[in-house]
């Protein structure tokens, strides 16, 4: 079962930002579901060791836009 989390657009950004930074890249891809889900799948690719995936979905909780993800997973990066 995955950890769930809540983080707002602001944050996002943030974890934009230092990937950038760490010299990772994040690819974000929006998968939709239907008309009224929407996904948001990051995958932060480290540049050495790890990788690390998050499925979130957007939403909005009355007061601002919010990220909720669903899924979490992080690995060692194997190598032949």
């Amino acid at each position: 079962m995955a950890e769930e989390y809540a983080l707002d657009l602001k944050t996002i950004a943030r974890l934009q930002g230092s990937a950038k930074m760490l010299q990772r890249e994040i690819t974000p891809l929006t998968i939709r579901i239907d008309a009224s889900i929407r996904c948001i799948f990051f995958h932060l690719h480290f540049s050495y060791n790890f990788w690390e995936r998050i499925l979130a979905e957007k939403f909005n909780d009355g007061r601002q836009d919010n990220i909720k993800i669903i899924s979490y997973a992080r690995g060692e990066v194997l190598r032949a």
